[in-house]
């Protein structure tokens, strides 16, 4: 059920009806579900667990670039070296299939990083490798398929977009027009 349907079937329902019923599935929540979600917390005092919720959501679009380009290089060095077909000790066979969902991942972490100052040059010049990266696997396998932009459900030319919009927001000049040119060609 979606929740626009709960909402309009919780209207039908009288206040002491809808106090029975958050009473019966609280007690069909497990406890370990209950302290994951902190769901006493929420009922003893709504409003601070929305506040608490709102600063968890802030710190987790904060995105620390160093272990993040870390992560980012060991997975493109992994990536080269094939270790995401063929087994291998660098690469779990449980982690060889989710390649797609990190490369996404990394994606939209490094487009939360503002294009201004060193971060923002060093979080382009991380999605240009990336970009790279799955342009070499559309020629060579590296990955389980023949088309890596398919597989994480972007085309070729949106992420390319994507890069050149933060290049050139960055400014145009010499350098920027001959990178851009030599993505092209290449």
């Amino acid at each position: 059920m979606r929740v626009t349907e709960l909402r309009e079937l919780l209207e039908k329902y009288s206040k002491d009806d809808l106090s029975k019923m958050m009473i019966e599935l609280y007690k069909a929540i497990p406890k370990k579900v209950r302290d994951e979600k902190e769901i006493d917390g929420m009922l003893q005092d709504f409003q601070q667990y929305k506040e608490a919720e709102k600063i968890k959501k802030e710190k987790e679009k904060h995105v620390d670039l160093n272990d993040l380009e870390r992560e980012i290089t060991q997975f493109i060095q992994n990536a080269y070296k094939q270790n995401y077909i063929a087994p291998n000790r660098y690469v779990s066979k449980k982690e060889r299939p989710k390649w797609r969902f990190k490369v996404k991942s990394y994606i939209k972490q490094l487009q939360q990083v503002p294009v201004e100052g060193n971060e923002g040059k060093r979080a382009t010049d991380l999605l240009e490798k990336l970009y790279e990266m799955l342009c070499y696997g559309c020629g060579y396998y590296i990955f389980n398929t023949d088309n890596p932009f398919r597989s994480i459900g972007m085309e070729q030319v949106e992420l390319f977009d994507i890069i050149l919009k933060r290049k050139f927001s960055m400014g145009i000049n010499k350098e920027t027009i001959s990178s851009a040119l030599k993505q092209i060609i290449n």
